[in-house]
C-alpha cells in the first residue's frame, strides 16, 4: 500500500513537471473578469522584516541585501518550496507602502524570469493554486505603477498558471487534503477570461471533497485547528466568489461552510484566538471572527466534543482540552502527543498555553513542540504519551509520524455547584506502564476559579507484579505560561502571575512544592522561539498519593 502511494506520487510529480514545462502562456486577455480584492491578507509585522532586508524562512535569518529572495540558496532549508507559494506576497500587500510595493514587484516578476517557464519546485497543483490566488489577489499591487511590457508579463504567467492548474489539480495523493488546488481551478473559471467551463467543473470536485475529507460535525481527519480554519476560508473565499458572479455554490459546499463554523466556534479562545493543538500556531490573528462573519453561520455547538477538543467556558475565562485520540498515521505529520493538554485565556490575555508548533522554525524545535512535555499537562515523568515514527520521506521532520497514543480516551462534562465539570482520562500509557491517567478540571461560572485533580490509577487487570511494579513511578504536572505573564513562587509555594489584561493569578498544588523551568513559545512572526516559563510539580506514585490537588485562582487583593 505504501509502496503503491510513492510509485503513484513519483508519477504525479513527473507529470507536473512535464506539463509545467508544456502549457502555454498566450494569454487571452490582459485584465480579469471581475476583482475580488485582496482576501488574503497578511502578517505586518512580517513584511517589516522584509523591508527592513531580513526574510525568516523555516528556522533560518536570511540578510537579503540587494538580492532578491530567488537569488539567494534556498535547496538546503526544510520545506523551502513553500516560499513559490508566495505567502510573503500577502504580508508585504497588508503593508502596501512604497517600499513594500517595490519588494512585491522585484520578487514576483523576478520569480517570472526564473521559473515562469516551467522550472523550480513551485510547480505543484497545490503552490501552483496558492500562487494564482494571491497573484488575483493582489493585482492592483503586483502592478502598481508599472508599463504595458509588465503587465503583458504578468497576464501571460497567469494564463499559464490556469492552464497547469486546469490539467494537473485533481491529479493529487487521495489521502491528502486537495481543497487548495480546486479552488485554485475555479478562481481560474471566475476571474480568467476563457475558463468559465471550469467552474462546473472545480465545484463537482469541491462537493466531492468536502463530503469526502470533512466529517459531519464539521472536522478533518488531523485534528489541526489552522488546517481547518484555512479550509473555511477558501470555502467562504470561493462562496462569496460564486455568489458575484451569479453561480449557486452546491448544496455540500454550504453545508460543509455550516458545519465547519460551530467547530470553529467550538475550538476559539475568548480573545478570537485558535486554540493551539496539532500544528496550529495562530497563523491568522483575527481572520477567525472575520470569516465566520462573512459565513453567515451564527450557531454554536452544544455538544462536549468537536474534533476530539472539550471546551468550558465561565465569565471570561476560557478552556479548552485535548481529550482526543491521535489522528490516524497518514493525517498525524503535525500532530502532538497532548491528550489531557489544556489551554486557559482570560479576557484578552492567554494564560496556561502550549508551547505551539515548531514548525516554522526548523527540525528540532518541530519535534521539540510535539512532545507531551511542551503541553500544561498531566503526564508521566520523561515519558510522551505516544512516539514519532520515521516516515519513508527523507530529509524532513514534517514527516516524522506519531504513533502508539491512547486508543481510549473517556470524556464526561457536568454542571456542578457553582460551575461545570469536565473529566477527561487516556490509556496511553497502559500497556507499558499499567496505569491510567485522568483529569478533572472544575471551572466556575464566573471565571476566575479552576480547580484540578490529576489522578494516576494502577491497572489491576494486569496482574499482581505489574501492580507492584508501578509504585514509584514519578509523574508530574506542568503548566506552561504565557510569555507575557510574570510568575513568583512565594513563601507559602503558591505561584504568584501576574499580566497587565488579567490581573493577579494563584497557583497552588496541596502538599506539593512548585518549581519553575524553562520554556518556550512558537508565535508567527519572530524569527526564533519566545523565552518563556513553566511551573512543574512533581510527585512520584504510592499508597498514600496517586493524585495532585490543585488550584488556580484570580486574586483581587493584590495589585498589579
Amino acid at each position: 500500500m505504501i509502496f503503491i502511494r510513492i510509485i503513484r506520487n513519483y508519477f504525479f510529480k513527473l507529470g507536473h513537471l512535464v506539463c509545467a514545462r508544456t502549457v502555454k502562456n498566450f494569454a487571452k486577455s490582459e485584465q480579469f473578469i471581475s476583482k475580488p480584492g485582496p482576501r488574503s491578507i497578511g502578517n505586518i509585522s512580517l513584511a517589516d522584516k522584509i523591508c527592513d532586508g531580513k526574510l525568516f524562512v523555516f528556522g533560518n535569518i536570511f540578510e537579503l541585501g540587494d538580492k532578491v529572495i530567488w537569488d539567494h540558496s534556498l535547496s538546503s532549508i526544510e520545506n523551502y518550496e513553500e516560499l513559490h507559494g508566495f505567502p510573503w506576497l500577502d504580508d508585504l500587500a497588508a503593508r502596501g507602502d512604497k517600499a513594500a510595493v517595490e519588494i512585491v514587484q522585484k520578487w514576483v516578476f523576478s520569480w517570472i524570469e526564473k521559473y515562469g517557464s516551467g522550472s523550480g519546485p513551485g510547480w505543484t497543483p497545490r503552490l501552483t493554486s496558492r500562487r494564482l490566488i494571491r497573484l488575483i489577489h493582489h493585482e492592483d499591487t503586483i502592478l502598481n505603477g508599472l508599463s504595458e511590457k509588465y503587465i503583458t508579463t504578468y497576464f501571460k504567467s497567469i494564463y499559464k498558471h490556469a492552464n497547469f492548474i486546469s490539467k494537473r489539480f485533481y491529479k493529487t495523493d487521495k489521502l491528502t487534503m486537495n481543497f487548495e488546488a480546486i479552488v485554485g481551478v475555479i478562481y481560474c473559471g471566475l476571474y480568467i477570461d476563457g475558463f468559465e467551463r471550469f467552474i462546473t467543473v472545480g465545484t463537482e470536485h469541491l462537493s466531492r471533497e468536502c463530503r469526502d475529507k470533512i466529517d459531519e460535525d464539521g472536522g478533518i481527519l488531523s485534528r489541526n485547528p489552522e488546517e481547518l480554519l484555512e479550509i473555511f476560508m477558501y470555502l467562504v473565499w470561493v462562496a462569496h466568489g460564486l455568489h458575484e458572479a451569479d453561480w449557486t455554490p452546491s448544496q455540500a459546499h454550504i453545508e460543509t461552510i455550516n458545519s465547519i463554523a460551530p467547530a470553529l466556534r467550538h475550538l476559539r479562545h475568548v480573545d478570537g484566538n485558535l486554540c493551539r493543538f496539532n500544528g496550529s500556531c495562530v497563523k491568522y490573528p483575527g481572520d477567525l471572527d472575520r470569516y465566520l462573519f462573512l459565513s453567515g453561520n451564527k450557531k454554536k455547538t452544544t455538544e462536549i466534543l468537536k474534533m476530539g477538543y472539550a471546551r468550558m467556558e465561565g465569565g471570561r475565562t476560557s478552556i479548552i482540552q485535548d481529550a482526543g485520540r491521535l489522528p490516524n498515521i497518514p493525517y498525524s505529520n503535525l500532530s502532538h502527543a497532548s491528550v489531557l493538554g489544556f489551554e486557559l485565556t482570560h479576557g484578552r490575555q492567554p494564560l496556561i498555553v502550549n508551547c505551539g508548533s515548531g514548525v516554522n522554525f526548523g527540525r528540532d524545535w518541530h519535534k521539540a513542540g510535539r512532545a507531551t512535555q511542551s503541553h500544561s499537562i498531566f503526564c508521566l515523568k520523561g515519558k510522551s504519551s505516544a512516539k514519532l515514527l520515521k516516515s519513508l520521506s527523507r530529509g524532513s521532520a514534517m514527516g516524522d509520524f506519531l504513533t502508539q497514543g491512547p486508543t481510549e480516551v473517556t470524556v464526561n462534562k457536568s454542571r456542578v455547584a457553582g460551575g461545570t465539570a469536565l473529566t477527561v482520562s487516556h490509556n496511553a500509557y497502559a500497556n507499558k506502564y499499567g496505569v491510567i491517567l485522568e483529569r478533572k478540571l472544575e471551572l466556575s461560572d464566573n471565571g476566575d476559579s479552576l480547580i484540578g485533580q490529576d489522578q494516576i490509577e494502577p491497572l489491576s487487570t494486569l496482574g499482581k507484579s505489574k501492580e507492584i511494579s508501578v509504585y514509584g513511578i514519578e509523574y508530574e504536572v506542568r503548566f506552561h505560561l504565557h510569555p507575557e505573564v510574570t510568575a513568583q513562587i512565594l513563601d507559602d509555594d503558591t505561584v504568584q502571575m501576574n499580566s497587565k489584561y488579567s490581573g493577579t493569578w494563584i497557583l497552588e498544588a496541596f502538599d506539593l512544592a512548585p518549581r519553575f523551568h524553562p520554556s518556550y513559545y512558537f508565535s508567527e512572526g519572530h524569527a526564533s522561539p519566545i523565552p518563556a516559563q513553566q511551573v512543574i510539580f512533581s510527585a512520584r506514585l504510592n499508597d498514600f498519593l496517586k493524585q495532585v490537588r490543585w488550584s488556580l485562582q484570580k486574586s483581587y487583593d493584590i495589585e498589579t
